[in-house]
């Protein structure tokens, strides 16, 4: 970030499913590796279509400071 802008460029690729959510909590023990591997290319293949889009990229359009921090907004691009 500099004193304008945000750009965040992420790698498609390193999106990956860690568990499931049950009730709003995390549940490591209710996929087996099998099931996350599956997921995993779902999602690389017929969600995100990494091959042809291999990057998320987010371009902030405004930055506003908020407390402590910041409310950024944004374009948030998939697929090109």
């Amino acid at each position: 970030m500099d004193r304008d802008r945000v750009v965040l460029v992420v790698d498609a690729r390193s999106i990956r499913p860690v568990c499931a959510m049950r009730e709003g909590r995390e549940d490591r023990a209710a996929l087996s590796v099998r099931d996350l591997d599956t997921i995993r290319s779902y999602v690389e293949k017929d969600i995100l279509g990494v091959a042809r889009h291999p990057e998320i990229r987010f371009e902030s359009t405004a930055l506003t400071r908020e407390g402590a921090g910041f409310l950024v907004e944004g374009r948030l691009s998939l697929h090109g």
